[in-house]
């Protein structure tokens, strides 16, 4: 079978373009905690996801050569170099920025902008009793990532949580 093959699968479900994800990433060479990175899934679930993928024939069984492991030698020639450790995290930290960007807004724009925080008495109260233990954790640790960057230090806006 030709190791890019499944790179072309057609697929239907999102586990089978979940597992084509993952056989493309593992064809140009990353390793499965690169590929869960990646992913935003665990490399518990990469590496079942391959071996799943091994018994249906889909990927070679790695054979040792020499004391490698190799796939094949059309593999090993045609991998990309593999990201290094800095640049994986610098795509995660944006990944993490993008959703923390995404979750304030969502707070701001369809919890407590809510209609209900004026015309329900007790829905203030129950924002403030489920989400205010978080919201403040998360101030406390995004003060400190903040004074990590070195920006300005910002004081919270608003009354106790």
């Amino acid at each position: 079978m030709d190791t890019n093959e499944h790179a072309t699968h057609v697929t239907s479900s999102p586990n089978e373009r979940l597992l084509d994800d993952v056989l493309r990433m593992h064809d140009q060479g990353l390793r499965q905690r690169q590929i869960a990175l990646r992913l935003g899934i665990s490399q518990a679930t990469v590496s079942t996801l391959k071996s799943q993928a091994q018994r249906a024939g889909r990927v070679p069984q790695a054979t040792p050569i020499r004391g490698v492991t190799a796939v094949s030698a059309v593999a090993v020639e045609e991998r990309v170099p593999a990201r290094s450790r800095a640049e994986i995290l610098l795509e995660q930290a944006q990944h993490t920025a993008d959703a923390l960007d995404a979750a304030t807004r969502g707070l701001a724009d369809h919890i407590v902008s809510a209609d209900e925080w004026v015309t329900d008495a007790h829905y203030p109260e129950g924002v403030i009793r489920v989400a205010g233990p978080a919201v403040r954790t998360a101030l406390e640790r995004l003060e400190r990532v903040a004074e990590q960057l070195g920006l300005p230090h910002h004081p919270a806006v608003g009354g106790d949580l």
